[in-house]
């Protein structure tokens, strides 16, 4: 998350598509990445709501920077959709276990 962050102020919009490719292709059943991935693989399945929150913000951004009809992704939409699931997913216990309240 926090590389797109980077990626979406920079301007870097050909990084930043690879960096939320990356994320997507680890995320969970709830739609969150899993917080911890290796080369290996994915070491632990729950979320991490602080880089879940820059992942949002950053495609925030992308959507402000990057117009979706020059886009393969529709950055609005997906940040709405990650917004949802931290609210909740990750709003009231660590992790992506909880719910919020």
């Amino acid at each position: 998350g926090y590389g797109m962050l980077l990626a979406a102020y920079q301007g870097d919009k050909a990084l930043f598509d690879e960096l939320w490719a990356g994320y997507r292709q680890y995320r969970n059943s709830n739609g969150l990445m899993h917080w911890q991935v290796s080369c290996s693989g994915i070491i632990n399945n729950n979320g991490a709501t602080d880089g879940d929150l820059d992942a949002a913000m950053a495609l925030l951004i992308a959507e402000a920077q990057w117009p979706t009809a020059t886009s393969p992704y529709n950055y609005g939409a997906e940040a709405t959709t990650l917004i949802t699931a931290i609210y909740n997913y990750e709003t009231n216990l660590p992790g992506n276990t909880g719910g919020h309240a």
